[in-house]
């Protein structure tokens, strides 16, 4: 049969509405969600479940959740509720949800927060409570320590959340002040030999040591002190204001005698003076001294040649001891001078003799009182002349040999002098000896003076010299008369 075109146009008509139809009831049994197959039944778009893909992961479980398919969720880790719209156990801050435990992510030293974080305990601090805060110390512990509240400014925080104190103070917060350490020393002194009275005065320092060398200390009694033993109680205050006492014994032994023993000569006879004697500040000092013969020195004693001594002095103090030498010694002659200058005149160069007599008007021997003969035991040493024996232009002969010493006791000297001086002066030096070596030493002077009227000449500086210890002199030129 052919169709024409008004049969064709209906059929396509109807089959367009039929289309229509189908497609408006399959929307409206899958709800917008899926279609529907030959047999009647939805095909769910993705993301759509159910008969009528009425469930869906948004629409159902707000998008944290699969749907069931029959109204229920199966929600993600972190969350729970029907449809998913709430935090589960541990699990905060909804929609994120993260995952806070007490125990674990805090450490076991914090809460979790509404957000999901950790919130510490007082002095637990970091993001899970793994470390402590400001002022704390010592993990896991976490103590609390602020050096000015703790330590009370007197100390600093250690790692462990101690106070470690300043010196002077001590405690768990540094705020008791440390007592100075005493230390007695029991010292043993002695009153000084050299002392004024039988006391002794050592320094704190020996006495007693402290601990702190900053602190304060004072003794009572205070020094000084007798022999004996003394209590003495010592008092110290630090800076800190710690205070403590002590009381120590103190032992002051009498001075030691003091006692010497010079070398003595004895002139002459040897008779023995006193004996030294020892002496002390405290007590009276026992001296006994003994000559190396073994028998005792006695004053008045007498002693012949050189013996050595030993002397001991004993007090309650002590002994002390020392030794000496005694010898006896010859004295040289006692000399009687001539009195008053001996003057040349006139000076018409000419020599003149003198003896030592002339300068010595008597000797006696000093230890036995006998005269001694000075011809037989005196000698002329040397002749010294304050001007030169040849002097040109000086007006006084200009002559060799002014000076002639012709015997032991014997000299020959020139009436010489420098018109234009103050007058020639001759030194005689000589010695008189007793006759057992020892001997005595003078000299006189010579002069011839400027003229007769005028005054003694002046002794001035050798220029010219004669005899024993006399320095080298040039030759004189000049002719000797």
């Amino acid at each position: 049969m052919t169709l024409s075109p008004k049969m064709f146009g209906g059929i396509c008509l109807f089959f367009l509405a039929f289309v229509a139809a189908t497609a408006a009831e399959a929307q409206v049994a899958c709800n917008g969600n899926g279609t529907l197959n030959s047999s009647g039944q939805c095909v769910c778009f993705a993301g759509f479940i159910g008969a009528s893909c009425e469930y869906s992961r948004f629409t159902t479980c707000s998008g944290h959740g699969n749907p069931t398919g029959t109204g229920g969720c199966f929600c993600d880790t972190g969350f729970a509720g029907a449809n998913c719209s709430s935090c589960d156990a541990n699990y905060y801050n909804y929609p994120t949800c993260r995952f806070c435990n007490a125990a674990t992510t805090c450490g076991g030293h914090g809460v979790c927060n509404s957000f999901g974080t950790c919130t510490c305990q007082s002095g637990f601090g970091g993001s899970s409570c793994s470390s402590c805060q400001a002022d704390y110390y010592n993990y896991p512990t976490c103590q609390y320590c602020n050096a000015a509240i703790t330590c009370n400014g007197q100390g600093t925080c250690t790692s462990a959340g101690t106070c470690d104190c300043q010196p002077g103070f001590t405690g768990p917060g540094c705020d008791v002040p440390v007592a100075p350490a005493i230390t007695c020393l029991n010292p043993r002194v002695r009153v000084p030999s050299t002392a004024d009275t039988c006391t002794a005065c050592p320094t704190p320092a020996q006495i007693f040591s402290v601990q702190d060398p900053s602190a304060n200390c004072t003794v009572s009694p205070a020094c000084p002190y007798t022999p004996g033993t003394t209590s003495v109680r010592v008092a110290c205050t630090s800076p800190t204001g710690g205070s403590s006492a002590a009381s120590c014994p103190l032992l002051v032994d009498e001075s030691l005698p003091q006692l010497q023993c010079p070398d003595v000569t004895v002139a002459c006879t040897g008779v023995l003076p006193e004996s030294p004697q020892g002496t002390s500040v405290c007590s009276a000092a026992a001296t006994t001294c003994l000559l190396n013969t073994g028998t005792p020195w006695v004053a008045g004693a007498g002693l012949a040649g050189a013996v050595s001594y030993s002397c001991e002095a004993t007090t309650p103090g002590g002994t002390a001891s020392c030794g000496g030498l005694l010898r006896t010694t010859d004295l040289g002659p006692t000399i009687t001078p001539e009195l008053g200058p001996i003057n040349l005149w006139p000076a018409n160069h000419k020599m003149q003799a003198f003896e030592l007599s002339d300068c010595v008007s008597s000797a006696v021997d000093a230890c036995t009182g006998q005269p001694i003969d000075i011809d037989t035991h005196g000698r002329i040493v040397r002749v010294t002349s304050d001007e030169a024996q040849d002097a040109p232009e000086s007006g006084d002969g200009q002559t060799c040999g002014d000076i002639q010493i012709t015997s032991p006791t014997s000299v020959q000297l020139r009436r010489e002098r420098n018109g234009s001086g103050n007058g020639r002066v001759y030194t005689v030096y000589y010695e008189v000896s007793n006759g057992r070596g020892a001997v005595t030493a003078g000299s006189c002077q010579i002069g011839t003076p400027h003229s007769a009227n005028s005054a003694s000449p002046v002794a001035d500086a050798s220029q010219y010299c004669v005899g024993q210890g006399c320095p080298v002199q040039a030759a004189c030129t000049a002719p000797k008369e």
